[in-house]
């Protein structure tokens, strides 16, 4: 699988990504930027009825809810097991690779960069061990400091 870097083509295996993508979220993680959900959230157990109900919270319509529950899942799933980080924004999701986001000149830094002055967005650190079962963990993620203290 490889990754392109807008004006730098950058060819990376998978393994190379997963353990990139680990490497800034365990910093994340240190750095304290990982909260636990709160709310009704906090006891949900399955993966996926939690990111259910996050998208189903932002779309204003079941077309848009419907689009962006397969977008997500799809991308957990083609990109296999791992670290994302998830931004959120009414009738959108971006499911990102962290290592990407912090990244200068790719797309989910743009994207990112472009959506941290807004109010109106969360973010989320997602670990998926299994993408069948989709099985794993969400936790919010502290935006947008993140990007300003991971990217450097």
């Amino acid at each position: 699988m490889s990754e392109y870097i807008r004006n730098n083509p950058v060819m990376r295996s998978i393994e190379e990504r997963r353990k990139q993508d680990e490497e800034v979220a365990l910093r994340a993680e240190d750095l304290k930027l990982v909260k636990p959900l709160v709310g009704t959230l906090k006891d949900e157990t399955e993966l996926e009825v939690t990111l259910q109900q996050i998208i189903y919270n932002l779309c204003d319509n079941v077309k848009s809810y419907n689009r962006e529950m397969r977008s997500c899942m799809a991308k957990l799933r083609e990109s296999g097991p791992g670290y994302f980080f998830i931004l959120t924004k009414e009738n959108a999701v971006w499911v990102s690779s962290p290592s990407n986001v912090v990244t200068p000149n790719t797309d989910a830094f743009s994207v990112w960069s472009y959506y941290k002055f807004s109010s109106d967005v969360n973010a989320y650190l997602m670990l998926v061990t299994d993408t069948e079962k989709m099985e794993g963990n969400i936790r919010r993620l502290d935006y947008p400091r993140c990007m300003e203290v991971l990217s450097n």
